[in-house]
C-alpha cells in the first residue's frame, strides 16, 4: 500500500475488503488517517480514492475500525477509534 497522502504505516484499524462486483480491493491504512485505496489485482495498481472524513465525531479511523464491500462497488465502514462513526463510499 503506498506511504502518501499520509506517510504513515498500516495500524490500528486497518483494513480490507473484496468487491466481488467491480474486482477490486479496498483498503484503509487506520492508524487515525484518513488514507482510503482501491487495489486492481489484475494491473497490480493502487490507487487513492477520496480520504474518509471526519465526521460529526471528528475523530479518523483507529482501533476496531473495519469495512464491508457491498459487491456493487459501495464500500460501508466503521470507523472504530471509540466512536460509532460510520462511512460510506460510493
Amino acid at each position: 500500500m503506498p506511504l502518501p497522502p499520509s506517510s504513515r504505516t498500516i495500524k490500528d484499524g486497518g483494513w480490507v475488503t473484496f468487491d466481488q462486483g467491480t474486482g477490486l480491493i479496498y483498503a484503509a491504512k487506520g492508524n487515525k488517517t484518513a488514507d482510503f485505496y482501491s487495489y486492481d489485482p489484475g494491473q497490480d495498481t493502487w490507487h487513492p480514492l477520496r480520504q474518509i472524513p471526519n465526521g460529526r465525531e471528528a475523530k479518523l479511523p483507529g482501533k476496531g475500525a473495519v469495512g464491508v464491500a457491498s459487491g456493487w462497488g459501495a464500500v460501508f465502514a466503521l470507523k472504530g477509534n471509540n466512536t460509532q462513526g460510520f462511512w460510506k463510499y460510493l
